[in-house]
């Protein structure tokens, strides 16, 4: 037989269709469909892979000094990238690498560095992954806002630690001292008008995020503004507007609309309630908070 009665008795109704669709268009969405084509937009100019040749070529003599490196760059860019686009990416740009390293232990640290950087960064910023905007979402439901910077004060030391970590494991497990590079990379910056109106309004944003705190803007104004710049301008294209990953922006409204029904009928308080937390041994609770965080670890966007 089937109940007809609810688990959590609703004094009203928990929300309205109109409610629920609204997060199609909330401003974490915008901020997230910003940050897609600023990604997007740096593939398509070749602004990455310039970048990681930029940054790379000077420690070709020293490979741990180059994976640190490698890791780090990994990481930057991951700030603005999906974590897979991000690997993708940073495995293409280091195949000569991989080809220039005589120890086949060496290959495999350098082909490890680029998940772990790329997972670990994801961490970053608001835009760095879906989970980060689903977390921002749910904290502006409760009247309380994070800005783009405060996300990166409060993230970024424990990126480094997570970074330093992994990159004295592969260093030591796989990397011998001493060892040298020899490799080309090429760069070609995109010096077209195009790619000059890319790279001026991706720094304009990039810019904006960092000191909303002194000009007020949030990050999802910024974000609407390059929009709004690189499809004025046919920068990017509607082609391009239509390669964008807009399932993952799917997926973020989805968690946004759950998570302001949850709130709004109740049902978190309800969860909350059936344990008595002040009970529950530490020990356990950190069992039940590890695999969350090495899911959210592990999570690709």
């Amino acid at each position: 037989m089937i109940s007809d009665r609810a688990l959590v008795p609703l004094a009203e109704p928990a929300g309205t269709a109109r409610h629920f669709y609204s997060a199609l268009a909330d401003l974490v969405v915008i901020l997230f469909l910003g940050g897609f084509l600023i990604a997007d937009g740096a593939a398509k100019y070749r602004l990455d892979r310039n970048l990681a040749s930029l940054v790379l070529t000077p420690f070709k003599h020293n490979a741990r000094t180059a994976l640190l490196a490698l890791m780090l760059l990994t990481a930057v860019l991951d700030q603005f990238m999906s974590n897979t686009a991000t690997a993708a990416t940073m495995i293409a740009v280091l195949l000569p690498v991989l080809y220039a390293l005589p120890h086949e232990k060496a290959r495999a640290g350098f082909a490890l560095s680029i998940p772990l950087a790329s997972n670990v960064g994801g961490l970053g910023t608001p835009v760095a992954s879906p989970p980060n905007a689903i977390g921002v979402a749910a904290v502006a439901a409760r009247g309380e806002s994070i800005s783009f910077v405060g996300w990166m004060l409060a993230m970024w030391p424990l990126i480094i630690v997570l970074l330093a970590i992994g990159w004295l494991y592969l260093v030591i497990r796989y990397v011998p001292k001493g060892l040298a590079l020899e490799f080309t990379l090429e760069r070609d910056f995109d010096t077209r008008l195009s790619a000059k109106v890319y790279y001026v309004a991706s720094a304009l944003t990039i810019l904006l995020w960092f000191t909303e705190p002194f000009h007020g803007i949030p990050a999802s104004g910024a974000a609407f503004l390059a929009v709004v710049i690189l499809l004025g301008s046919k920068v990017m294209t509607g082609d391009d507007l239509r390669a964008l990953q807009w399932p993952v922006l799917w997926l973020v409204a989805g968690g946004i609309a759950l998570g302001g029904g949850v709130v709004a009928s109740g049902l978190d308080e309800w969860l909350v309630g059936l344990v008595d937390w002040a009970a529950v041994p530490g020990v356990l609770l950190l069992g039940l908070v590890l695999p969350h965080l090495w899911a959210l670890l592990g999570v690709t966007g």
